[in-house]
């Protein structure tokens, strides 16, 4: 079971991937070693972004790719969920 800090991270990577490429990513993020948190595809090599969301995440995500998209080659990196906590007591 997964913890409930890392559910909303799986749930969103899992949703994002499901999205068609019919929107043009505003930041493109390849050749990097991410890990989304999906047992059934626990790493990829690529991230679409736009306007701060996740639209896809796969090994090849050219097809979002635009004009006025930022790609950025991570040279084999690494890319983590990012985990929010206000460290309240």
């Amino acid at each position: 079971m997964l913890p409930i800090v890392a559910l909303p991270a799986f749930l969103v990577l899992n949703i994002a991937a499901l999205l068609p490429p019919n929107q043009e990513a505003d930041l493109l993020i390849e050749n990097a070693t991410v890990y989304t948190v999906n047992k059934a595809q626990p790493k990829v090599r690529a991230l679409a972004v736009k306007a701060g969301r996740i639209l896809a995440v796969g090994d090849n995500l050219s097809a979002y790719a635009g004009p006025a998209t930022e790609r950025l080659d991570l040279r084999g990196a690494t890319v983590v969920p990012g985990l929010i906590d206000s460290h309240a007591h």
